[in-house]
């Protein structure tokens, strides 16, 4: 993985494509560097403000679904290699060597193969920043949350968080109350 200025360029999921994966970063790191004004938005500049955290938030959505395609690839072209390994040139390796088989000496002649590992690399690369992204998500979406509810203080609404649903409208009203009943019970 490597970042320059806003560009994120990650490697792809297959070894035979050699152009990387390029992400602009651009409106994710500007947001992120916005995150700090979410304590002190007010209702002039809390429009502009949800609407960055949105932008943001959409962008990384985007890449992670990317990422993740990539990140599949990678897995799926892993896997076959595993299974070349094992089943082509195992059989003679343990033959040449004396070996009996078993998991520890499958997953040490599968981590010495080059082609392998290259894959694994690439795995752990797509992993780390699809988790990097995930977390960025999740910090956009508490921001917008913080900001709307100022924004919607000011028009004079209560809020309520966007992660509690809501009452099964197609659930008998007993047991839609006996549902939100049990969840004041329980402390939520």
């Amino acid at each position: 993985m490597m970042v320059s200025s806003t560009m994120m360029l990650l490697p792809k999921g297959d070894l035979n494509e050699k152009s990387p994966l390029a992400l602009d970063l651009d409106h994710v790191f500007k947001a992120e560097r916005r995150l700090e004004d979410v304590k002190t938005c007010n209702p002039d500049n809390v429009s502009e403000l949800m609407g960055e955290m949105n932008v943001a938030a959409n962008e990384s959505a985007k890449y992670m679904s990317w990422i993740q395609y990539e990140l599949l690839m990678a897995k799926k072209n892993y896997d076959k290699r595993k299974a070349i390994l094992i089943l082509d040139y195992l059989p003679d390796f343990l033959k040449d060597k004396g070996l009996k088989p078993n998991e520890d000496v499958r997953e040490a002649f599968i981590t010495k193969d080059d082609t392998a590992f290259q894959l694994r690399d690439r795995i752990d690369c797509l992993t780390a920043a699809f988790y990097m992204l995930e977390n960025k998500l999740k910090s956009f979406v508490r921001a917008f949350n913080a900001a709307k509810s100022v924004a919607d203080s000011r028009r004079g609404q209560a809020t309520a968080p966007i992660t509690r649903p809501g009452p099964n409208p197609w659930a008998s009203q007993d047991r839609s109350r006996e549902l939100l009943e049990s969840e004041d019970d329980n402390g939520e």
